[in-house]
């Protein structure tokens, strides 16, 4: 059940980065029998790997992202199968259209647990390398602002209308009052001194 479950998920998940920004390390030989593609999904913080063989095989992973940088991005360590205290990271790195790959083990020191990277870096070349998030992440920014200061824009430009319909309001209100009193003159009073009255007030 448990497998079922996690095959959904990986489904899932592939199914649903063709409608997000689309990035991604293709064709990275890691080997002479296996290459991989790393499928790069930032809004969900992952990254869904498709290992290959040459006979057509497949197998499908995913692994989470720790950190996204103008240049890189870091996966969170991972568990290896060397052994219980043996962990590793990998960085998608654009300068040099790479996976890097660097093992860990973790030793103790009293009570602190300590890792330690071991041996040298594996790097492994990617064919095709579409990593532009960075410029997509500015354009973002700046559509972001520009929309902002549109809708700030658009707020002033209605409390203006709202201030200038108030104000009209306000004014034929006061005509009207204005009018009513010219209009009424006490009994008794010569018409054209209430007239000269209410026109000075």
């Amino acid at each position: 059940m448990k497998k079922i479950f996690v095959l959904l998920l990986i489904n899932l998940i592939f199914n649903n980065i063709a409608l997000a920004e689309s990035y991604y390390f293709k064709n990275c030989k890691l080997n002479e029998i296996i290459s991989a593609d790393y499928l790069i999904d930032l809004d969900n913080k992952i990254i869904n790997i498709v290992l290959k063989t040459p006979g057509g095989d497949e197998q499908k992973l995913f692994d989470k992202i720790k950190l996204v940088e103008k240049n890189r991005i870091v996966t969170e360590k991972i568990k290896s199968s060397k052994s219980q205290d043996s962990y590793f990271i990998y960085y998608l790195d654009v300068d040099t259209q790479s996976v890097i790959k660097q093992n860990y083990k973790l030793s103790k020191v009293g009570e602190i647990n300590l890792v330690k990277p071991v041996g040298v870096k594996q790097k492994n070349y990617c064919s095709d390398v579409k990593s532009d998030w960075e410029a997509v992440r500015k354009r973002k920014l700046k559509e972001k602002i520009i929309k902002t200061k549109n809708k700030e824009k658009e707020k002033r430009r209605k409390e203006l209308e709202e201030k200038k319909i108030k104000s009209k309001k306000k004014k034929k209100t006061k005509k009207k009052k204005k009018k009513k009193k010219k209009e009424t003159c006490p009994p008794g009073i010569n018409k054209f001194f209430c007239f000269f009255f209410f026109f000075l007030i």
